[in-house]
């Protein structure tokens, strides 16, 4: 009797050190903080290359009884340079843009690159906003702003893609998706941007859902405007 009642003590103490090895395994998981690619691996700032676009622009025009849907497609090429120590130049269409700084704190907007400056090509510099930062989860909102581009004399507002030049953005991760594309399959970190006219304004000129795939950059990229929306999707990476 003594015997079985040892047995069953026994069976009984390592049932429940395995549930409590389990349970201490659960809870490690549990706290183990989720990993992300960086803002530099996710804004494809890891190596020279180029990235092609098209882009589809449509317009809807309402007229007391028809709607009318107007389409239009082109093409976009990025352009990423690494240069010296953590910067980085973005061109569009051959064009330089913007240069970005790598920071332990994310990716930062460092200045713009003014074309009609005398001499040409040098870079305007303002307070840095954190573009993308490094650490970032679901239900996080951050927003920055960045001046007018004046590249050609006058105030221009240029929303290809990141480089969103005179607005005021607020801007939120919400999580991974598949994104499927002509060119491919994409394990993407989904991004939503709010775009404002500026600081002062309450008034949303811009939502964009964006989709970046890391060390390639945006492959997706869903602006709505008003009675017009754009979609822009990744064609080649060169």
């Amino acid at each position: 009797m003594d015997k079985w009642l040892n047995t069953i003590v026994c069976a009984l103490i390592l049932i429940l050190l395995l549930i409590f090895v389990s349970g201490c395994s659960k809870s490690d998981e549990a706290t183990q903080p989720v990993i992300y690619p960086s803002a530099a691996s996710l804004l494809g700032l890891t190596r020279n290359h180029q990235l092609d676009y098209i882009i589809f622009d449509s317009l809807v025009t309402v007229w007391p009884d028809s709607v009318t849907v107007v389409h239009d497609t082109n093409g976009l090429t990025i352009g990423i340079a690494r240069g010296t120590g953590n910067q980085f130049t973005l061109s569009v269409g051959g064009t330089p843009q913007s240069l970005l700084l790598t920071d332990p704190l994310g990716v930062m907007h460092a200045g713009q690159i003014r074309l009609q400056a005398i001499p040409p090509d040098t870079i305007r510099y303002f307070p840095t906003p954190l573009l993308l930062p490094n650490q970032y989860h679901t239900g996080i909102v951050w927003s920055y702003s960045t001046p007018d581009f004046a590249g050609s004399g006058t105030a221009e507002k240029k929303t290809a893609l990141y480089l969103n030049h005179g607005y005021r953005t607020e801007r939120s991760f919400q999580g991974n998706e598949l994104i499927l594309l002509p060119s491919g399959s994409f394990s993407t970190y989904h991004f939503k941007s709010i775009l404002f006219l500026d600081d002062s304004s309450a008034d949303t000129a811009m939502i964009v859902d964006e989709f970046f795939a890391p060390d390639i950059g945006p492959v997706k990229i869903e602006a709505r405007f008003g009675l017009s929306q754009r979609l822009i999707i990744l064609l080649d990476d060169r």
